[in-house]
């Protein structure tokens, strides 16, 4: 995990979803929030001794990363990429975890997810689509590539996806703090946007942009979020801003559950191949909790 000096409100809920599924959390500090600090310093990752967090300067998010890869103990295994805005289902990542990536053959290199990206609200998301290198398997040459938007490096062997949704809620702010995240990305090297054109007019235009592409989401959030999603829909804020904005627009499409699953379950079909008869029983575990989600 990078962790940088703006406040993250998911955080907590990050790292209670992951509490029960990950054996270390490495965490690259990169900035001073006193907020984060405090929600790193109470979780259960730092009370049972699985929380492990260096503060140094930020360069770029390939060299951060390389150098949370090098505070993992050596060894072999998988590594989860997680940001600080996502957070899980605790008891489907365990199964996945748990029961999924220790009997993986050695042949597979790369296990995909499948990420809601939730956009203003817990009301509305902007689509659904797969996580690509999310576990990779470590390997001496494994790294990362780039500035900003990085690639991994030196991963060996198949890539096949798990049937297991979270949530991303990245874009669940103020446009302004959206509009800095880009701006952040853009003196990186990205060039999709320009930091001299950039304003918050900009960044409110795309999410009225944004606003008229959302579908609505039927499906649960985790328990972790309750507290923060109940403040975050009440009263004056952003949340509650938006979620009246769509309401004013009318009837807005659903997110298609149906095909949906199928579309995750047919790639689940390649995973199942590959496991033995314990591992094809917790992929049907985990397509069972789709629901939960979709």
């Amino acid at each position: 995990m990078l962790l940088g000096g703006r406040r993250e409100p998911f955080l907590a809920a990050c790292l209670a979803s992951l509490e029960g599924a990950v054996d270390l959390l490495v965490v690259d500090l990169n900035g001073s929030c006193p907020e984060n600090e405090r929600d790193l310093e109470r979780s259960a990752l730092q009370v049972s001794g699985r929380l492990r967090v260096e503060a140094r300067p930020f360069t770029n998010f390939a060299e951060a990363r390389n150098h949370a890869l090098g505070m993992l103990p050596p060894g072999e295994g998988w590594v989860l990429k997680v940001d600080a805005d996502e957070v899980h289902d605790p008891e489907g990542l365990a199964l996945l975890t748990r029961g999924i990536l220790p009997v993986l053959p050695d042949s597979v290199g790369i296990l995909d997810a499948w990420q809601l990206q939730f956009m203003q609200s817990f009301r509305y998301v902007d689509g659904l689509e797969r996580r690509h290198d999310w576990f990779l398997r470590r390997t001496p040459e494994l790294a990362w590539s780039g500035g900003v938007h990085e690639q991994v490096l030196g991963v060996r062997g198949r890539r096949l996806a798990a049937p297991y949704i979270y949530g991303h809620y990245g874009y669940v702010r103020e446009p302004g703090e959206v509009l800095a995240k880009w701006k952040h990305y853009a003196r990186l090297g990205d060039r999709s946007y320009d930091p001299e054109e950039l304003d918050r007019a900009v960044a409110e235009g795309y999410l009225d942009e944004q606003a008229s592409r959302c579908l609505r989401h039927r499906g649960g959030h985790p328990e972790a979020l309750a507290s923060v999603r109940e403040e975050l829909e009440a009263g004056p804020s952003h949340v509650a801003r938006f979620d009246r904005l769509m309401e004013a627009r009318g009837r807005v499409p659903g997110l298609p559950r149906w095909r949906t699953r199928l579309r995750i379950l047919w790639r689940a079909l390649a995973l199942a191949r590959v496991l033995p008869a314990q591992g094809r029983s917790t992929v049907l575990k985990l397509a069972a909790r789709l629901n939960r989600v979709i």
